[in-house]
């Protein structure tokens, strides 16, 4: 619920160096009684004449300020006046040389703290503002609109003012009314003739009513002055029978544009501040502010006919101008992540930065080229890649946390290691090492399109090695800039290519446009047997001719593979880079199994040779996890760790070949599974189709068994043909495939 509290001050009775007047204490008070109505709903404190101190007014704000209020309004009635010192408030408490509260003091104190969201409205009726002074030192004139406008301009732009006259005028009282002119017509307004289209008194609809009454009443030729800026509607009150039409789109329009220059003024103050400690805290702080402006330029951006004019044009320049300097840093530059330490990588859509936490934990920061930032479709694809990572959760892609619109940037994890063609593993490497680091990477992939997320760029740059204690290099899959995933609604990707030695054709031959768009696994695979060249050779693949290729690589594989594994190598690497996208493998599955065939042909001399049981489970738990086991295998995971399995021996009994045993496993998800407006009974029923589906391939050797009620998992029944290490392999094969079948 919203909470609002108003301080409400009138001085009718001054003694001493002011005259007195006549209706403040009246304005105050009925001023006081419209707040309170279930409309406005205010929490109101009212202080008329002698209460209306210097003490009690700024006292009542320090409290408002931290009282995490949504809005304040404090309304003044009394004398104003401005001298050669300041603009103040006269108080009750006045003395020569101090009249009271400096109006700049006054929005200071007013000021909430930076991401409250609290919002001030000051409204000020002071009479005879020039007027009233008996002798002094001090030349004075009224409060004027400058005089406010000027004053708002030193704070934030978390406040309005609405005052009661312009520099010519005086600030009149009526004995007819009861009333200040200004304050009568204020709460003429407030009682609903200010109520909006949509029965809201907003800070402007009344300053519209109040204006337009002031303006075509004969008893005064008094104007009200507004200042301040605003961020939205601040809407003062609500439930009102609609009066006032919706406003002209030319001047709803007029009136974003020069919130715009005011959001844009406020950021440049900001910053103009904070240039003596700019790598210490002002960096930080100025882009906290302007990543506000950029949401708020975000928003407006969506009204039609708002982006074609050309004040609005050139406020967004100097936004993107303003983002694209904050683009530029240097070592020692405090974030809001933490210190820049150094640039530790460059590619095509920006700088990545080594970030220390306060903690002394390291992250990456990878930050857009900031001369780039007028190419639109280029941040979008950015911020796409940013979000492409954000939906994967695998233990080989590398992790995102954060992002920031000012600078385009986001935070990731950082991974202490080179990418694969620094790393150049084909100089020194075992091939079976080589084999391991494309399998792993194959599984970050293959887990990608199991979420939907086509990469789009596959190449040595983009897979991270990071050595273990274990002395084997774990590879992370990064850079989704030019992802595409099922959700993705934005046209960034129709010209996404990536680099031209390991992109698939038809993302870079012009005469098919259609097949540029593509958006299948086919792409991916292309890449990735790109990137199988690149591993074993430590050459870039000549991208047209794929026979040359095939040679080098049979040339270099020989030098170290077996026959067997060569020529598995080269039918997979021929089998990925068809020019044709139909005819290259589908699936990422075909991929793993491939090369986890060539790894087992390395590790293992014999894959016919008869094993036993514990040795069938540990062979079946290191292929699907990649952990070796010396002892039982209770329970072992896959390669994504999302699901869990729990194998047993069983013995059947009543076949042809008499007793006869069968691999028992219990599979649960690691974490709960639903399915979006569906029903847990409908749930497991396309769930249970979908393993059906899977296991058709393996009919031979596997069955279904039903799950017991609650949360879904499911149990199989797998029956060697053989009790050898191939049969493992085939039985890690239809795991796999059920478990992609299964991702949702």
């Amino acid at each position: 619920m919203t909470r609002k509290i108003a301080l409400v001050a009138g001085i009718t009775n001054y003694s001493g160096r002011w005259s007195s007047l006549q209706n403040c204490a009246n304005d105050a008070d009925e001023m006081a009684t419209t707040l309170t109505f279930p409309e406005y709903d205010f929490d109101v404190t009212k202080i008329l004449d002698d209460q209306v101190t210097r003490q009690a007014i700024i006292r009542w704000l320090l409290e408002a300020k931290t009282s995490g209020a949504d809005e304040v309004l404090f309304y003044f009635a009394g004398h104003g006046v401005v001298n050669d010192l300041n603009t103040y408030l006269v108080t009750a408490d006045n003395q020569e040389l101090d009249e009271g509260i400096p109006l700049v003091d006054l929005m200071k104190i007013a000021e909430p703290h930076a991401g409250t969201g609290t919002e001030v409205v000051i409204i000020l009726d002071c009479c005879h503002s020039g007027e009233a002074v008996n002798g002094g030192i001090l030349t004075s004139r009224r409060i004027s609109n400058p005089d406010v406008s000027e004053t708002v301009r030193q704070v934030n732009p978390s406040a309005v003012v609405m005052a009661a006259c312009t520099p010519t005028q005086k600030a009149k009282e009526s004995t007819n009314l009861s009333h200040g002119v200004f304050t009568y017509h204020l709460l003429e307004a407030l009682m609903g003739a200010a109520a909006d289209h949509n029965g809201d008194v907003t800070v402007h609809s009344l300053y519209e009513v109040v204006s337009r009454e002031m303006d075509a009443s004969p008893r005064t030729s008094q104007n009200p002055v507004f200042g301040g800026r605003v961020t939205g509607r601040v809407i003062l009150g609500s439930g009102f029978t609609p009066v006032l039409a919706a406003p002209r789109p030319e001047q709803e329009l007029a009136l974003i544009e020069i919130e715009a220059n005011e959001h844009l003024e406020s950021y440049n103050r900001l910053r103009s501040i904070s240039g003596e400690n700019w790598r210490e805290t002002g960096y930080a702080a100025a882009c906290r502010k302007l990543e506000a402006v950029s949401a708020w330029f975000s928003k407006q951006e969506v009204i039609e006919g708002l982006p074609q004019r050309n004040a609005f044009r050139q406020a967004k320049a100097t936004l993107l101008r303003y983002q694209s300097e904050l683009g530029v840093v240097e070592p020692g530059t405090k974030t809001r992540w933490g210190i820049l330490e150094s640039q530790i990588g460059a590619g095509g859509f920006g700088k990545v930065w080594r970030v220390r936490e306060g903690n002394g934990n390291l992250l990456a920061y990878k930050i857009y080229h900031a001369n780039e930032l007028s190419d639109r479709e280029k941040v979008k694809r950015f911020r796409n890649g940013y979000d492409a990572m954000r939906m994967l959760d695998h233990p080989s892609i590398v992790n995102v946390h954060d992002y920031s619109d000012s600078p385009p940037g986001f935070i990731m994890d950082y991974i202490e290691g080179s990418n694969l063609r620094e790393l150049a593993i084909g100089t020194f490497l075992e091939p079976a090492e080589i084999l391991a680091i494309l399998l792993k990477s194959a599984e970050a992939i293959a887990d990608a399109h199991a979420s939907e997320v086509i990469h789009r760029d596959i190449k040595p740059e983009n897979i991270v090695c990071k050595l273990q204690e274990n002395g084997t290099y774990k590879p992370f899959l990064t850079d989704f800039d030019l992802a595409w995933f099922s959700t993705q609604t934005q046209k960034a990707t129709k010209t996404a290519m990536g680099v031209v030695y390991y992109a698939a054709p038809e993302q870079y031959f012009a005469f098919n446009p259609k097949a540029a768009r593509e958006r299948t696994a086919a792409l991916d695979i292309y890449s990735f047997g790109q990137l199988v060249y690149f591993c074993f050779t430590n050459l870039d693949p000549d991208p047209v001719n794929i026979d040359a290729n095939s040679t080098n690589l049979q040339k270099e594989l020989l030098k170290t593979c077996p026959a067997k594994v060569t020529s598995s190598t080269i039918d997979l690497y021929r089998a990925c880079t068809r020019f044709s996208p139909a005819d290259r493998l589908q699936t990422f599955g075909e991929v793993i199994a491939t090369l986890q065939r060539a790894l087992q042909s390395l590790t293992h001399t014999d894959n016919d040779g008869k094993i036993g049981r514990d040795e069938y489970i540990r062979e079946v738990a290191f292929q699907m996890g990649g952990i070796l086991y010396k002892e039982d295998v209770p329970s072992f995971s896959n390669a994504s760790g999302l699901w869990e399995v729990f194998p047993s021996w069983k013995t059947q009994t009543h076949t042809r070949e008499g007793v006869k045993e069968y691999l028992w496993l219990h599979c649960k998800p690691t974490d709960r599974i639903a399915l979006e407006n569906i029903s847990n009974e409908r749930m497991r029923v396309v769930l249970n189709r979908k393993i059906d589906a899977a296991l058709n391939s393996y009919r031979n050797q596997a069955r279904r068994q039903s799950g017991k009620h609650g949360e879904f998992e499911f149990f199989m029944e797998w029956h060697p043909s053989k009790m050898t290490r191939s049969d493992c392999l085939r039985l890690c094969e239809a795991l796999r495939v059920v478990f992609s079948n299964l991702q949702v």
